[in-house]
């Protein structure tokens, strides 16, 4: 069994930047050594009205 290891905020950003680049889930996932599920999660967890993590970004 893998061990899970969390991801650095600098890594958060990264997702950030390049979701809203417009690159792909699977594109950032690849380029991130990470699996898709993690990188949708992520993005997941960070949109909408309760978003105050990706707010500092914007």
């Amino acid at each position: 069994m893998k061990k899970y290891t969390q991801l650095t905020c600098e890594q958060r950003y990264h997702i950030y930047l390049l979701n809203k680049q417009g690159y792909s889930q699977t594109f950032i996932a690849k380029s991130m050594g990470r699996n898709k599920s993690t990188i949708s999660r992520e993005l997941s967890r960070h949109t909408g009205v309760r978003n105050q993590f990706w707010g500092a970004w914007n």
